[in-house]
């Protein structure tokens, strides 16, 4: 099974992931989707995962550019920031 981006992200389309590290609530929880992940396997199916890691939105974690993730955290509130 091929799923398009689950992550945490602004659009619907979710290419402007905001943290992979966060299902996006709309789709579910990471309970649901292990549940998804084991059921396949229990199938003898496999799932791939569109994560589109070189792509985020300015709304990420990583950028933060309204402060959402704290006024230190994010390339756009601290230039030092490695989150």
């Amino acid at each position: 099974m091929y799923l398009n981006p689950i992550f945490e992200a602004w659009s619907n389309h979710r290419y402007d992931t905001a943290n992979y590290f966060q299902i996006d609530n709309m789709l579910g929880t990471l309970e649901d989707f292990n549940e998804l992940v084991q059921t396949l396997h229990d199938n003898e199916m496999h799932i791939i995962l569109d994560g589109v890691f070189s792509h985020v939105g300015r709304h990420s974690q990583y950028f933060n550019y309204d402060g959402a993730y704290g006024k230190h955290n994010g390339a756009a509130q601290n230039p030092h920031s490695i989150c």
